[in-house]
């Protein structure tokens, strides 16, 4: 074999084995399309701390909100694919809207659960968001065990012009423990309600540097036994 295969041979393994130990592992993804709504649906607009049944469209999900049982207060909706001319965006499944009515302490609409983590771990959340029917605010924030990140997508310039999906991306540091709690719930504008849709939520592992530089140095002996 000659030398420029071999060299080639290395740069090649090398390079599929850092695309291999780079990769974020995803631990958690949810759409909310399974089982699919097929209109408007509200989930609960009570607040309750007991997770959703297994074949429920918030499979494993507590939901966050007020005490009170009626639309006029803050809560979670699931919204169908077929309910489009109520929400312009593209979509393809259902999503979630999160609901805050007004700026009273436990208004926020939102959703909860734990995760299984690895201790000393980072981790990346991304998620979709958008703001209901082109018109209303659209504020929130993701909660990860000890810290909280927050979004805020302006009014669009024109009522009723809808500005689409935004793709959120929060990066965590490291985790305390094996079990963590990810919660994500709608903010107040101004003091003003809020009405935000969300959608393809994943949180993916971040592989730690050690453990690249370990599984990189073992790559190149590898790939030098091979040109050897």
């Amino acid at each position: 074999m000659s030398i420029m295969k071999k060299a080639s041979g290395f740069v090649a393994a090398v390079t599929v084995g850092m695309a291999a130990v780079s990769a974020e592992a995803v631990i958690f993804s949810e759409n909310f399309d399974a089982p699919s709504a097929a209109s408007w649906s509200a989930i609960n607009y009570a607040a309750t701390a007991t997770p959703q049944a297994p074949g429920q469209p918030l499979d494993g999900w507590a939901v966050l909100g007020s005490t009170g049982t009626t639309s006029g207060t803050g809560g979670v909706q699931h919204i169908a694919n077929e309910f489009q001319p109520y929400i312009p965006l593209p979509m393809t499944g259902s999503i979630l809207q999160l609901s805050v009515v007004d700026g009273a302490a436990g208004n926020q609409g939102g959703i909860t659960r734990s995760l299984t983590t690895t201790p000393g771990t980072s981790y990346t959340i991304t998620l979709l968001a958008s703001q209901r029917g082109g018109w209303d605010y659209s504020a929130g924030e993701v909660i990860f065990g000890a810290e909280t990140f927050s979004w805020n997508i302006p009014q669009p310039e024109v009522s009723g012009d809808p500005i689409g999906w935004k793709t959120l991306t929060f990066n965590t540091g490291p985790v305390a423990g094996a079990s963590t709690t990810f919660s994500i719930r709608g903010l107040t504008v101004g003091g003003n309600g809020s009405y935000q849709v969300i959608d393809n939520i994943t949180v993916s592992a971040i592989p730690e540097p050690a453990t690249l530089g370990l599984a990189l140095a073992g790559l190149a002996v590898l790939a030098g036994r091979r040109c050897a």
